[in-house]
């Protein structure tokens, strides 16, 4: 801002009123955020989304969160947050297309994106922790980070999880597991109650969520895999096992047995995202094709 600029809001240099009663004045300069969109990818274990704390002691070495502070320096921010579509626990690994987000990089002191080398950005983050890799990255409008959240709900996902199973592979009979793969109708509509695993930090309450399709194999004896693809939100560790009774009905329930996780992985989260790239990622019938070869693949 130079001279000029001030004379025309105002009088410059401003009249001064002597008062008795001296005063401090201060003046805080600050720039509107710019947005960063992306997906990412989660290929262990051990990383949780965002900083993971019980008190004062952080579980979790790292974050994917804290991959994105490369992102930070170059901008030259005070801050930022990282927005995710959805979340997954420690333990899912995030596959396939990876996850959508966007960054908020809060006062940058570099604003112009034009001629951001968001490749050679894209590298550094995937630099800082192995496990955590960078898709799509550019810059997006302000205006443009209501779809993330407007996804929250009307998004679904696919999901690839592996089972312990009671039941013996030969007590898994083919007409069930047929039925369940034929009909995705038969755990169609889930009721839902607060998990007891998130209890401590969410309001008791009910949800209704619909799964779209299901795919159930057996790998050996007692161990079966199971294809989900569910609405945005669905518990899927409960919807294995049924948590005590919270979750109806469940694949616990249908084959008869007690069931238990063992491991479970995001394969892709259906939203179009980034909105600056051409080719969307909502996905057509034909488009499954690629995702059954995710499945398969990883």
């Amino acid at each position: 801002m130079t001279l000029e600029d001030l004379e025309q809001v105002g009088i410059y240099p401003p009249s001064v009123d002597y008062t008795s009663h001296p005063c401090i004045t201060s003046l805080t300069w600050s720039h509107k955020p710019i947005y960063l969109a992306g997906r990412y990818l989660k290929l262990d274990r051990a990383t949780s989304q965002t900083p993971f704390f019980v008190g004062s002691r952080k579980l979790c070495e790292h974050s994917v969160s804290d991959s994105f502070k490369p992102v930070l320096s170059h901008f030259k921010g005070s801050s930022y947050n990282m927005v995710p579509s959805g979340r997954e626990d420690m333990d899912v690994r995030m596959l396939g297309s990876g996850r959508p987000f966007y960054l908020e990089i809060k006062n940058p002191k570099l604003t112009n994106m034009d001629n951001v080398n968001f490749k050679g950005l894209q590298n550094l983050i995937n630099n800082v922790h192995l496990p955590v890799e960078v898709r799509e990255l550019c810059g997006i409008q302000a205006n443009q980070v209501q779809t993330i959240k407007l996804g929250e709900e009307s998004k679904s996902k696919y999901y690839r999880a592996l089972i312990w199973c009671a039941k013996n592979r030969s007590e898994l009979t083919e007409l069930k597991l047929e039925v369940v793969n034929k009909t995705p109708s038969a755990l169609g509509h889930l009721r839902q109650g607060t998990p007891v695993r998130v209890s401590h930090r969410r309001a008791a309450g009910n949800r209704s969520k619909n799964i779209y399709d299901i795919k159930i194999t057996p790998l050996s004896d007692h161990l079966i895999q199971a294809e989900i693809h569910a609405q945005a939100g669905t518990y899927i560790k409960e919807l294995v096992h049924g948590d005590l009774g919270r979750t109806q009905p469940n694949i616990s329930s249908f084959l008869g047995c007690a069931c238990e996780l063992l491991e479970l992985d995001v394969i892709h989260v259906d939203l179009n995202w980034p909105p600056s790239k051409s080719d969307p990622h909502s996905l057509s019938q034909a488009k499954r094709l690629k995702v059954n070869n995710m499945l398969n693949q990883q």
